[in-house]
Parts: C-alpha cells; sequence; structure tokens
C-alpha cells in the first residue's frame, strides 16, 4: 500500500484508517439508503 511499510507504526496507522474508513461508509450507506414507499391505506369502506 502507497505510503506504508511494514512495521509496526504503519500496520497500526492502516488498521486505524480502515476501521474508520469502514464507519464512514457505513453512516454514508445509511444516509443514502433509499427509504421504502409506505404503504397502500386500506380502503374505507
Amino acid at each position: 500500500m502507497m505510503g506504508f511499510g511494514n512495521d509496526e507504526e504503519s500496520k497500526s496507522m492502516r488498521a486505524f484508517f480502515d476501521r474508520g474508513n469502514a464507519y464512514t461508509l457505513q453512516r454514508l450507506q445509511k444516509r443514502f439508503a433509499p427509504v421504502p414507499a409506505p404503504a397502500p391505506a386500506p380502503d374505507a369502506k
């Protein structure tokens, strides 16, 4: 991976960003997920 080595500090930093990126992506997916259409109202008779 560009900018990261195989030393422990680089591995720790990469893990930090992997977790942060996963969290951010999850929040964006939740925020922009399509909203299901409301159920049709039952016929009132």
